[in-house]
C-alpha cells in the first residue's frame, strides 16, 4: 500500500470537497434553469366542414375559369417581337461590308 503523508492526506481531501462543492452547485444551477423553461401546449383542432367545403367551392370556381391572362399573352408576343428585332440587326450587322462603315473622324 502507498504511504501518505499528512499534507498529501489533506490534498487529497481538499480536491475532493473541492469537486463535490463545483458539482454541487453545477446541480443546482441546473435544476433553476429546468425550472424556468415553461411549456405551453395547444390544442389543434381539425378544419370545420364549412370551411372544407368553401375550399372546395373556391378550387372549383377556379378549375371552371377558362380565360388566361391577356397581359401574359400581350407580353409573350411583345418577347417574340423583340427577338425577331435583335435577330434582325444581329444579321445586319453579320452581313456588313467594310465599304459600310464610316470612318471616325
Amino acid at each position: 500500500m502507498i504511504q501518505l503523508n499528512d499534507s498529501n492526506k489533506a490534498l487529497i481531501i481538499t480536491i475532493l470537497l473541492s469537486a463535490t462543492v463545483v458539482l454541487m452547485t453545477f446541480n443546482v444551477h441546473l435544476k433553476k434553469k429546468n425550472e424556468l423553461i415553461a411549456e405551453t401546449y395547444f390544442e389543434i383542432l381539425p378544419d370545420e366542414e364549412e370551411e372544407q367545403e368553401e375550399l372546395a367551392d373556391i378550387l372549383k370556381s377556379l378549375d371552371e375559369v377558362i380565360t388566361t391572362n391577356k397581359a401574359f399573352n400581350e407580353t409573350k408576343q411583345y418577347d417574340d417581337f423583340e427577338d425577331e428585332e435583335f435577330k434582325n440587326t444581329l444579321e445586319k450587322i453579320r452581313n456588313r461590308d467594310a465599304r459600310e462603315i464610316e470612318p471616325v473622324k
